[in-house]
């Protein structure tokens, strides 16, 4: 009944959840921006849209390789069908490290979910909303890693 609570049953579709929300990021940032600048909150020059975007973009290509370690070395001990709210009684004190890393990205997320939601900008709330699943997915997949619990 609530399997939405638990990780993937197969690494793939957490790798082809994570590289789609990735790869589509400056689509849905500069969607934001322009959105931005149609609602009249930002002055029409192009510093105002431009700089913004560019820095993201910068800034995207710059962790890109880094996103994929960090998918591929979750994925090589993925443990399917995990809790994602779980912690791990027989390594306590990296449950709480993890716990807290991410439970600080979920947040943020959260809270660009509920922002994006009061700028009636949906598709960034619903691409926020994914991302906080993702984390979940990558707190659960580090704590309950395959063959260390």
């Amino acid at each position: 009944m609530f399997e939405i609570l638990k990780t993937p049953k197969y690494g793939l579709s957490f790798l082809m959840l994570t590289f789609f929300v990735y790869i589509t990021a400056p689509i849905f940032e500069w969607l934001y921006l322009t959105n931005l600048l149609a609602s009249g909150n930002l002055p029409p020059n192009a510093d105002s849209i431009g700089l913004p975007f560019g820095l993201f973009v910068i800034v995207w290509i710059f962790f890109a390789p880094f996103v994929l370690c960090f998918v591929l070395w979750t994925l090589q001990k993925y443990p399917s069908q995990t809790s994602l709210f779980g912690f791990n009684q027989n390594h306590q004190l990296g449950s709480f490290v993890w716990s807290l890393i991410f439970g600080f990205l979920i947040f943020d997320c959260l809270a660009l979910t509920f922002v994006n939601f009061s700028e009636r900008y949906f598709i960034g709330a619903i691409q926020h909303l994914l991302l906080a699943y993702i984390f979940m997915i990558f707190r659960a997949s580090i704590i309950f890693r395959k063959g260390e619990c």
